[in-house]
């Protein structure tokens, strides 16, 4: 019987080099294109994340996507940011991060306050001793 998918590897296989420059040629004639595809991927990885995190601010209840940010719960977002970038994040929290319980959906003014009060937090305690003024849910 005729396996499409094994196909399909060996073929990407056989081929790899012309495959590869095809795709860098037209990446380069149709740049447009390209930035059109990349932003629509990206949008939809950051939507279906925000919708696995529950799709409204933890503090306030906002619901406009346009103004949710993804929040690392205990102020870790640096060693993330160096092995998960762009929509690779978002894929990240859709199939593995959002059962860890270290992110959260806030709304910008949310984030905002948080880091403000974080800020705070750290001048008072010292460094390295941070406490997170949000509700945990």
């Amino acid at each position: 019987m005729f396996d499409a998918k094994q196909w399909a590897a060996a073929y990407y296989r056989d081929h790899v080099v012309s495959i590869k420059a095809r795709a860098r040629a037209w990446t380069i004639a149709n740049p447009d294109k390209r930035h059109v595809i990349v932003r629509g991927h990206y949008a939809r990885r950051r939507q279906a994340a925000l919708e696995k995190l529950g799709g409204k601010c933890a503090g306030c209840g906002w619901t406009d996507v346009r103004a949710l940010q993804i929040d690392h719960v205990h102020s870790d977002g640096h060693s993330d940011r160096k092995l998960h970038a762009g929509a690779a994040f978002f894929k990240y929290v859709v199939e593995v991060g959002y059962a860890t319980g270290r992110y959260q959906v806030l709304c910008a003014n949310c984030n905002c306050i948080k880091a403000y009060e974080l800020l705070e937090c750290r001048r008072r305690l010292g460094k390295g001793k941070l406490q997170c003024p949000m509700p945990q849910q």
